[in-house]
């Protein structure tokens, strides 16, 4: 028999920064004088006039202007959020410095390029060259000296940020570009603030094994501060501990995973107790992903148990807040059924796969670039299980609803879409070939999949599985008998 694909369970990392309300008045006001956003816009838009002006006809064009209107629409998405964070930065560090402060000034006034020319890297420099030096001789203004130099790393810190929604210099990426900013940042003062963002940035790129040092000594500091002042660090612990915990289960290392979820469930449920306005909704992130590693080791109790009361509380916060909170009982749920269903208990995981699906298409209905694929997962998780128990009928309306939805979104965005369209292809040659035997659909599917896979694999090399997999199943077609 041939495995049908099932929707992965979610792991969630956060930067501490509270739920998502107002973050689009944040980014909107922040972005409202920016000249590289406003061309961005203005590109999108001469890319969708060209893309509905290409004969429907015309495949290979519109797939290319397509491909084109994607690269611009990511590119925007990520310069939003990377506004955000560098609106986020700015509220976290103190602004003790002139430069820190007019760049601050031109950031609120969405003027981004501005503070990045306040922030010049050679005065930057001097200024931590001179001081490195008078801390060396004279000890007795070291303390000065380092709040100093934790300063100047905090404007290096900015300038990384910037970075990221800045046009990359000639030659080097923005990744390169924020990087080489990181580093100046950490090797001017190892301050907790350089330490988590650097790390978070490195793993937001995979880049696990230079993150992990880091987040280390981060939490080192956080916890000297916490016992100092428990009441300001100690959410800091227990983020630290939950990003720690996800970076160690991205590489299976599940032991030093599952002792850090812990102590970060431990340290929010205490803050929960006292302040569960603030930090109930931090209880259900580490529960879901304290949930997600027991089921990864097949300890199946531990891990219903955590997705319950995960659910439960976000249950409660999405009655007081659905706009904040409502995606993420759907991500309960979903992650609860799949449990379910390695379990074979299918009547649980039909509930919540059906339930999961009802809130994405009510959330997609309101915003359906951002909710649509979900739809279109939960759809193609709700038809492998309607297959495995032999209800053909609702199997197939569910793939064809997910067929047709993943067609759509490829079309606005092939890079993120179309691996998950050849997903449901192979799932329908499965299909065709086991529950309803139909060997010239099952191959049509495959070779559609195939199709597609071929120049995928050579940019995203990881997909090269699901190239073999459809191969098997031409083969698998060819071998059996005819009917």
């Amino acid at each position: 028999m041939f495995d049908q694909n099932e929707q992965h369970t979610t792991v969630q990392t956060h930067n501490g920064s509270g739920d998502n309300v107002g973050r689009d008045k944040i980014i909107h006001k922040h972005l409202y004088g920016s000249v590289d956003y406003q061309q961005l816009c203005a590109d999108i838009r001469d890319a969708e006039e060209l893309l509905a002006g290409i004969a429907l006809e015309r495949t290979d064009l519109r797939l290319k202007q397509a491909v084109k209107l994607n690269d611009l629409k990511r590119r925007a998405e990520d310069f939003k959020a990377d506004v955000f964070r560098l609106y986020e930065l700015f509220t976290r560090i103190p602004i003790n410095t002139e430069r820190l402060r007019l760049a601050k000034e031109y950031f609120d006034k969405g003027k981004v390029r501005e503070a990045d020319a306040v922030l010049k890297a050679e005065e930057i420099s001097a200024d931590v060259a001179q001081l490195k030096a008078r801390r060396t001789a004279a000890v007795e203004t070291v303390a000065a000296i380092d709040r100093d130099l934790a300063d100047r790393a905090n404007e290096f810190l900015i300038k990384a940020q910037i970075a990221l929604v800045s046009p990359a210099a000639a030659g080097e990426s923005r990744f390169k570009q924020a990087e080489r900013w990181f580093e100046q940042a950490l090797a001017t003062a190892r301050t907790v603030e350089v330490l988590f963002a650097y790390a978070k940035f490195l793993q937001e790129h995979t880049a696990y094994r230079r993150a992990e040092p880091l987040y280390q000594e981060a939490l080192k500091l956080f916890r000297s501060l916490a016992a100092a002042n428990p009441e300001a660090f100690l959410p800091a612990v227990a983020m630290t501990l939950n990003n720690l915990a996800a970076l160690h289960y991205a590489q299976n290392a599940f032991a030093p995973a599952l002792a850090a979820y812990q102590e970060a469930l431990q340290t929010y449920r205490s803050l929960a107790a006292a302040n569960p306005e603030a930090f109930l909704q931090y209880v259900a992130i580490t529960l879901n992903n304290l949930a997600v590693l027991h089921d990864e080791k097949k300890d199946y109790d531990l891990a219903l148990a955590a997705y319950q009361e995960a659910l439960k509380i976000r249950r409660s916060l999405a009655a007081a807040n659905p706009e904040a909170f409502l995606q993420y009982v759907a991500i309960t749920l979903n992650n609860l059924a799949v449990l379910h269903q390695a379990q074979n208990a299918f009547g649980p995981a039909l509930a919540a796969y059906e339930e999961a699906l009802q809130i994405y298409r009510s959330l997609a209905a309101a915003n359906p670039e951002a909710f649509l694929p979900d739809v279109a997962m939960t759809l193609n998780n709700l038809a492998v299980l309607h297959s495995i128990q032999n209800a053909f009928g609702p199997a197939l309306a569910a793939y064809q609803e997910a067929l047709q939805t993943y067609r759509s979104l490829a079309v606005a965005n092939p890079e993120a879409f179309l691996p998950a369209l050849t997903e449901t292809l192979i799932n329908l040659s499965i299909f065709y070939l086991q529950a309803l035997p139909d060997r010239a659909k099952s191959v049509a599917f495959a070779e559609e999949a195939r199709s597609i896979l071929i120049p995928l694999c050579a940019k995203m090399p990881h997909l090269q599985q699901h190239l073999d997999k459809a191969e098997r199943m031409l083969k698998a077609n060819a071998a059996k008998p005819a009917a």
